[in-house]
């Protein structure tokens, strides 16, 4: 019998339903670095409040695998529910969804930007690849909340046209116009750091 470790998603649901909380626990151990990053770099979520808002969001997984579809993700899912919870408690906080102060990893940024504006990633100094990274981190947080998360989520947790459309309740053919001109706006953004920088 396979460990719960090597359990997959809807086996573990399967088992959490009848009582192992084990099973639930792994649920919690594989989700939360994802929730974690997704609230931290998609909205603005005081440190503070994060593992408040990381537990309340389990609560609420775990009184609601009932009415979850095993047929479908369970990443976009669970994703949804955490957001909904933010809509409920922080509507009137979110004045922006993140801040310069908020560590961005090489791969979170280079990455991105390589995927989002397909421009070819040339190895520079370490003292140019820091203030490209700082110019691709104050593009991106000048973008409105919206292209933020639809970034994050296209680009960071890779999550389908389907998925997104789902997860934000925006039509498949709106969403991709949203992203084309989301990605347009980023990349206008970063060429105008990118040129200041030169004069």
């Amino acid at each position: 019998m396979a460990s719960l470790q090597e359990s997959d998603d809807k086996k573990l649901i399967e088992l959490t339903l009848k009582g192992n909380d084990q099973a639930f626990a792994e649920i919690v151990s594989r989700y939360k670095t994802l929730l974690t990053n997704y609230l931290l770099k998609a909205f603005s979520i005081p440190e503070s409040e994060l593992e408040d808002v990381i537990q309340e969001t389990f609560v609420r997984v775990y009184f609601s695998l009932n009415k979850f579809n095993t047929e479908k993700a369970f990443k976009p899912w669970i994703l949804k529910i955490s957001r909904n919870l933010i809509i409920d408690k922080f509507r009137k906080k979110r004045k922006q969804m993140i801040s310069l102060s908020t560590p961005l990893s090489l791969k979170d940024t280079t990455l991105s930007i390589e995927k989002t504006i397909k421009t070819p990633h040339t190895p520079e100094s370490t003292l140019k690849d820091k203030e490209m990274l700082h110019m691709l981190k104050a593009a991106f947080n000048e973008l409105d909340e919206e292209q933020k998360e639809i970034i994050y989520l296209k680009v960071e947790e890779n999550l389908s046209l389907k998925e997104i459309s789902e997860l934000l309740h925006i039509p498949t053919n709106t969403l991709k116009v949203k992203i084309h001109r989301a990605r347009k706006e980023l990349y206008r953004k970063f060429i105008e750091k990118v040129t200041y920088l030169k004069k």
